[in-house]
């Protein structure tokens, strides 16, 4: 497969070209194919830097297996970097999808980024293809909508509060929203546990617990890809 490092998208197969190899990331602030967010406080903690693995995604921000550079960071700017990038790539295709009007782009857009952020919690990108198979037909969004609201009913406590929070500020990973507005800690916490209270789910320790589970996602549990493995 021959990788287009610039846009990241899949090319066709050329016999005898040349093989992609994981390199450390260039140390400048628009890296190929790559948002590269610096966030300290994303999910409550920072931790230390380290280098990720930065994946190769296809023009919806799906897995194809395959890794583009050595990224040093730490995880809640990794996680931010990974999400921004996704949504960028659902914003430009949603933009471009002459089916979807034009009235209806910037909530396809929004709806979008929830699906890429439940895609990574569950490890699968199941929910990316339907969403570009149904975002431009009748209904289809209240079909994605009604689907969006199945996977989340049944996620644990630990990831509905970690889909929450990171949804709370799907303008800031979208690269829209102003400077603080959309990062507004103390906002984002009273929104998700008012939300969480509403539903009965148990708030206990939910800062470390936001930390803990997407470092438990990132490291290989529960997640069916290998771009969040740290390089060795």
């Amino acid at each position: 497969m021959k990788i287009d490092p610039l846009h990241s998208h899949v090319g066709i197969d050329i016999p005898n070209a040349e093989e992609w190899r994981v390199k450390r990331i260039p140390d400048h602030s628009k890296p190929l194919a790559w948002v590269k967010r610096d966030s300290k406080w994303f999910l409550g903690t920072t931790g230390p830097y380290m280098d990720f693995a930065v994946p190769y995604l296809d023009r919806l921000g799906r897995e194809v297996g395959m890794q583009l550079y050595a990224d040093q960071s730490t995880l809640p700017s990794y996680v931010a970097s990974y999400l921004s990038t996704r949504i960028r790539r659902i914003r430009v295709e949603v933009m471009n999808d002459k089916k979807v009007r034009r009235k209806h782009k910037n909530g396809a857009i929004t709806l979008g980024a929830r699906i890429s952020i439940l895609s990574f919690l569950i490890g699968s990108d199941y929910y990316i293809s339907r969403f570009k198979a149904l975002a431009g037909k009748s209904g289809g969004f209240k079909i994605l909508n009604g689907m969006i609201r199945n996977v989340v009913s049944k996620l644990s406590d630990d990831k509905w509060f970690v889909y929450r929070h990171i949804s709370s500020q799907i303008q800031w990973l979208d690269l829209r929203g102003s400077s603080r507005s959309p990062r507004d800690k103390l906002k984002v916490r009273k929104s998700v546990l008012t939300r969480a209270d509403t539903l009965g789910r148990v708030t206990t320790d939910y800062v470390h617990g936001i930390y803990s589970t997407v470092h438990h996602i990132v490291f290989g549990h529960g997640c069916n890809v290998s771009y969040n493995r740290l390089l060795v």
